[in-house]
């Protein structure tokens, strides 16, 4: 009987650590929940953004500093969605909403109010269709020069190639297809689901069905030949492990406001089931016992197709591909996430600040919110007694003092690339390496931060 109250009292034991915390779970250290901050907008670097009013047609645009919303002229008459702006800030594409999934014309306009053009992005979708896009953006660093993307419902991205001069109207040239994955995407950009695309570099959401079963995730997707050929469903970034979704989406590993910064190298989005409770997530619940999903964010490095696999929550809770988790403030902790409701993410020229929104019938104020995530400090940039709901918001950054769009070098605590710095060559598309050894092993990093793919314990690839 010995062995049996032996037993009995390391189970004993085991649980009153556990009830102490001593087996708690260690949240990574970019995590902030218990250190977000609320600041003035006051405080933001010079800027401004747009964004649309529900119930209200026309574009607006503000100030980042100071919030003096005026409609951008030519588009009074329009109902924006899926704003996104160009890389020099002088360019805005948008979806004009009409009501329905197939009808609504993709607009690029220059963001002073000239030179308003419609662009012939319909296109057949599976049923026949033809699909006019709800969700529209630039498609960032392509290697064809200046391109807006767009999704069309089952698996298939486009690519639109214009001109945006100096002075005087863009014009439309060849569109071609960059993705065509079988799978259901997300066609709705209504301060949900979206896309970023730069580079040879997809991120969103996919939805995709084996053996019956529905799987709808936050997922990779890589274009091959450099952004110029076209993806497949074998091109996306596979988990080790993964989940159905139940018919209530309880085991969904879902996620949405999904985004990418502009460079590529970073992707946002709200966790759904993903990462620990250590993330604003459904794992987690707030005082009143609501799941905390749209309660704040994670940042990844993008995750390549032949970059090391990991478990679908890894990939955030893991320093090696996790980046960032930024709680929302602790008043806003309450509800479910279509209550209380932030969403819309999108970065900005600046990779330390995104923009997004938040709604619900318990959000007060409904509004615009700007995040310096490094600092996890929020910044509401509309008014504290506003209750009309704002949507699809999109960021420029003008101050000339502000960072590059450049993550900031840095050593990891964990897992390769805690060490020394020895050299720095060029890597396969031309981007600066950073290697570093530590305990004999070496890790390739871009000049940016960012995780290099193909490593090998000699340093080459």
């Amino acid at each position: 009987m010995k062995p049996l109250f032996t037993a009995i009292r390391v189970f004993a034991a085991i649980m009153v650590l556990s009830c102490a915390g001593v087996f708690a779970q260690t949240c990574p250290s970019y995590c902030h929940k218990d250190d977000v901050k609320i600041s003035s907008q006051s405080g933001l670097p010079g800027g401004w953004f747009v964004f649309y009013k529900q119930g209200q047609s026309g574009l607006w645009k503000s100030s980042l500093k100071t919030y003096n919303p005026a409609v951008i002229p030519n588009t009074g008459n329009d109902n924006p969605r899926s704003i996104d702006i160009s890389e020099d800030g002088r360019w805005i594409v948008y979806s004009n909403y009409y009501g329905d999934n197939y009808s609504n014309p993709t607009i690029l306009i220059r963001s002073d109010g000239q030179y308003r053009t419609e662009l012939p992005t319909t296109t057949p979708n599976s049923f026949g269709d033809a699909n006019k896009p709800d969700i529209v953006g630039f498609y960032r660093n392509s290697p064809k020069g200046n391109e807006i993307f767009f999704p069309v419902m089952i698996g298939n991205f486009y690519a639109l190639q214009v001109t945006l001069p100096q002075d005087g109207a863009p014009t439309a040239g060849t569109k071609r297809k960059i993705a065509d994955t079988g799978m259901m995407v997300a066609w709705w950009g209504n301060g949900g689901c979206s896309y970023g695309i730069s580079g040879d570099r997809v991120f969103g959401l996919f939805f995709e069905k084996i053996g019956g079963r529905e799987f709808n995730r936050s997922q990779y997707l890589t274009i091959p030949d450099n952004g110029n050929g076209t993806a497949s469903a074998a091109d996306l970034t596979r988990y080790l492990n993964d989940a159905p979704c139940s018919l209530d989406n309880s085991g969904s590993y879902y996620g949405c406001g999904q985004t990418m910064s502009w460079d590529g190298t970073l992707c946002l989005a709200n966790s759904g089931w993903i990462g620990s409770n250590c993330l604003p997530n459904k794992k987690s619940t707030g005082v009143d016992g609501n799941q905390m999903d749209h309660k704040g964010f994670y940042i990844t490095e993008f995750v390549g197709k032949n970059d090391p696999q990991v478990a679908i929550d890894k990939v955030i809770d893991d320093p090696q591909y996790g980046v960032n988790v930024t709680w929302c403030p602790p008043q806003y902790r309450i509800g479910s996430y279509s209550d209380v409701d932030f969403s819309g993410w999108a970065f900005s020229n600046n990779n330390e600040y995104v923009i997004g929104r938040l709604g619900g019938p318990q959000a007060q104020p409904k509004g615009i919110w700007v995040v310096h995530w490094p600092s996890a400090t929020w910044h509401l940039v509309t008014p504290q007694d506003n209750t009309t709901s704002m949507e699809d918001p999109a960021m420029f950054i003008t101050d000339a003092q502000t960072p590059s769009n450049n993550r900031t070098m840095q050593s990891r605590p964990t897992g390769l690339g805690a060490g020394r710095q020895v050299e720095m060559i060029t890597g396969r598309r031309g981007v600066n390496i950073c290697i570093f050894i530590t305990d004999g092993a070496y890790a390739r990093f871009t000049v940016d931060g960012r995780r290099a793919a193909g490593l090998s314990q000699d340093g080459h690839r």
